[in-house]
């Protein structure tokens, strides 16, 4: 049952349900809404001011980065010409050496890798540097050490995969390590700083070619490129 009743021009409107008196009061809280309205609104007003802020710092922080970038990059060009100078005078003066196939010179991304065949370098089986190996290490290391920037060296040692039959090495890991470990020791000894070069030793599990043919014969010439070592200058 609904009773329906007017006071004061105020609409009341009545419900019995169950036995309880309900009652509305139309008007009486129409604006209650606007304080949970004003309330969002200052929240999200606050919010924005917060988001507004946080991109401003990020800004900065961007644009030092940003600078920083610019930096390396610039640093890195620097690099990467001072290399490309270093290859092009080494190409001139070696121009002998590479057409005779002792020495090989490349640039990549990383820095110069020259590859220098054994024969150049060692006898068979041993780790004495010969007067060729001497020479080429002489004419490196004295362009290298015009470089004005700081610098690396790696010299890698690498061999065929015949076993060594030698008094002298276990094994063509410990003639490989002794290889690079004379270059190295030459190069400090022509003013390379000791705490920018290391050796490498890789014995035959890099070859540039296969050993042997699909039916297990070895290939002499494969087994002559496989057998070098790799001054690696780098930054």
């Amino acid at each position: 049952m609904a009773i329906n009743s007017k006071k004061n021009s105020s609409k009341v409107t009545r419900r019995v349900l169950g036995g309880e008196d309900h009652t509305d009061h139309g008007d009486e809280h129409g604006e209650s809404w606007l304080m949970t309205y004003a309330d969002t609104i200052t929240n999200l007003l606050g919010f924005f001011v917060l988001i507004v802020s946080v991109s401003t710092i990020d800004m900065n922080k961007f644009s030092q980065v940003s600078e920083g970038v610019k930096e390396q990059m610039k640093s890195q060009q620097m690099e990467i010409t001072s290399m490309a100078k270093l290859k092009k005078v080494l190409d001139s003066m070696m121009k002998d050496k590479v057409a005779s196939g002792a020495i090989n010179i490349n640039m990549d991304s990383k820095g110069i890798n020259m590859t220098a065949s054994n024969a150049s370098f060692f006898n068979s089986g041993e780790a004495t540097l010969l007067h060729d190996g001497r020479t080429i290490i002489d004419q490196i290391t004295d362009q290298i050490s015009k470089i004005n920037d700081v610098f690396n060296v790696d010299v890698e040692g690498h061999t065929d995969n015949s076993p060594i039959n030698s008094a002298a090495y276990a094994s063509n890991w410990e003639l490989s390590a002794d290889r690079a470990s004379q270059v190295v020791k030459y190069m400090i000894s022509r003013g390379i700083p000791k705490d920018h070069i290391k050796a490498s030793s890789f014995a035959d599990t890099r070859p540039v070619l296969p050993n042997e043919d699909k039916s297990g014969n070895p290939i002499a010439e494969n087994k002559s490129r496989n057998r070098r070592v790799v001054i690696r200058v780098f930054y």
